[in-house]
C-alpha cells in the first residue's frame, strides 16, 4: 500500500490524479484518472509516430522537473520518487504529463535528515555502449 499511502498525501496538476483503491484480500487495485495519449515510451519508443513535436516534448520535460521539484522540495512530505522512465510519464488528453509509478518511492518524514537508501529499487537498465 505503499504508492496508495504516498498519492494520497499529494496534489499537483503533474502528478498522476488518484482516486481510490479497492482490496479484495489478495490483489490490491488503484484507480487513477485515465491517461488517452498513454505513456510517453510508447511514443517516444515507436518510430512511426509522429505526436510529439518540439513544443510538446518541452512541456513535457517542464511538467515533469515541476513535478520532481514539487515532490522534493512543497510536498508535506520528502518523496524520493525513484523510478522516473517514459513509462511512468502518463500523458493526457492535452499531453500534459503525470508522474506516475510511486510504487518505488520512498517518503521521508524529516527534511533535515540524510537520505540513506535502504533497498536499491527502480527500474532496472541494461546500458549497450557499443555504436
Amino acid at each position: 500500500m505503499n504508492e496508495a499511502s504516498i498519492l494520497v498525501k499529494l496534489e499537483h496538476e503533474n502528478l498522476i490524479d488518484f482516486l481510490g483503491y479497492c482490496n479484495d484480500g489478495t490483489k490490491m487495485y488503484l484507480l487513477y484518472n485515465f491517461a488517452p495519449n498513454a505513456t510517453l515510451a510508447r511514443l517516444i519508443f515507436d518510430t512511426t509516430c509522429n505526436l510529439l513535436d518540439w513544443n510538446k516534448r518541452c512541456n513535457i520535460i517542464l511538467g515533469v522537473g515541476r513535478a520532481l521539484v514539487y515532490l522534493q522540495n512543497h510536498a508535506p512530505i520528502l518523496i524520493i520518487h525513484c523510478d522516473v522512465t517514459p513509462r511512468n510519464i502518463l500523458l493526457d488528453g492535452s499531453f500534459e504529463p503525470k508522474l506516475s509509478g510511486f510504487w518505488a518511492a520512498m517518503a521521508m518524514e524529516d527534511r533535515t535528515d540524510g537520505i540513506k537508501a535502504l533497498r536499491v529499487s527502480g527500474t532496472m537498465q541494461v546500458l549497450n555502449n557499443s555504436r
